[in-house]
């Protein structure tokens, strides 16, 4: 029976948690600071329970896809847990992101489960692959912690 892989990036970011949040609830702005999405090909206005959007997604090298996305878990301004369908390699697919404001700012975390689909082969692809996911999720809380910290976002009270 496969096992679930969870993958693990976390930053401390020098910005107040209603600027990080901004970030977060924007969903047609995910590429601006997510890593692995080529650009936002549709968005729902508002994230809420149920909300949803699609990327156009770099899973690893040249290797694209469609991937859409659908909040299942929502607490303002603390976590947000997304399930995509679309991305060809895995089974079943979730993206938790939890904020904490903290004296010097915002904690934020980014987490992955996923199970991979296609046996020994999708196994040996997630050895492959899990040291690009990792480095993703780190360049996009690094580039989150930029735009946050600097100020980079057009409307904080969208």
């Amino acid at each position: 029976m496969a096992s679930e892989h969870r993958v693990t990036a976390a930053t401390s970011v020098p910005a107040p948690l209603e600027r990080v949040w901004s970030f977060v609830r924007d969903m047609s702005r995910y590429a601006d600071w997510v890593e692995s999405t080529i650009h936002v090909v549709r968005a729902d206005d508002e994230i809420a329970l149920g909300a949803s959007y699609e990327e156009r997604t770099r899973l690893t090298g040249l290797w694209t896809a469609t991937t859409r996305w659908t909040v299942t878990e929502f607490q303002p301004m603390r976590r947000v847990t997304f399930i995509a369908e679309g991305a060809p390699v895995v089974r079943s697919l979730e993206l938790e992101l939890t904020l904490e404001a903290t004296d010097e700012g915002t904690e934020v975390a980014s987490t992955y489960s996923y199970y991979m689909r296609y046996g020994l082969f999708g196994a040996l692809l997630e050895l492959v692959v899990r040291g690009n996911v990792v480095n993703d999720q780190r360049r996009s809380l690094r580039t989150l912690s930029y735009l946050a910290e600097h100020g980079l976002d057009d409307d904080v009270a969208h």
